[in-house]
């Protein structure tokens, strides 16, 4: 079955974008889509940072993440292969507007055929953590430690 491209959702207020949830239905076939079309170019335009992290700016930090691309587990990609992402502004996360998006979100991905989808959290952003585990995400790993990140998986079934 073919799982399509980027499933994406805008919210919009009055006043423009308040958030967005996008993913897509197939894991693996993004990554290998990013190292054959989008990785290449930007690699070229932006040369990895050298020296020490820690004084890294932002930007670059996320330069070497272009050459250094994260690769989702196989433990939690073979169960839940399609993955999402979602952002809120502060005015919209009261208003029940993320649970809208992800139920829009879901019912696009149950449409392309995905079973289950899973979701990164920085261990850090426990707020965030209870955002996906209060609609049904359960964590199934942390990713070891990396400077002082580390990001804990989570998944559900649609």
């Amino acid at each position: 079955m073919a799982l399509g491209g980027p499933i994406g959702l805008v919210a919009e207020g009055e006043h423009g974008p308040l958030g967005y949830a996008v993913g897509v239905a197939d894991t693996r076939g993004h990554e290998q889509r990013l190292e054959r079309e989008w990785w290449p170019d930007l690699r070229r335009r932006y040369p990895c940072p050298a020296g020490d992290p820690s004084g890294w700016s932002a930007g670059q930090r996320r330069i070497w993440s272009i050459h250094h691309p994260a690769v989702v587990p196989e433990e939690v990609v073979s169960r839940f292969p399609a993955h999402i992402h979602m952002n809120l502004l502060p005015e919209a996360q009261a208003r029940r507007l993320g649970a809208r998006q992800l139920d829009s979100w879901r019912a696009a991905a149950r449409a392309r055929g995905v079973g289950a989808v899973h979701a990164a959290v920085g261990a850090s952003n426990t707020g965030g953590l209870a955002v996906w585990t209060a609609r049904g995400f359960l964590p199934l790993m942390k990713e070891p430690q990396i400077g002082t990140a580390r990001t804990i998986w989570c998944g559900r079934s649609l």
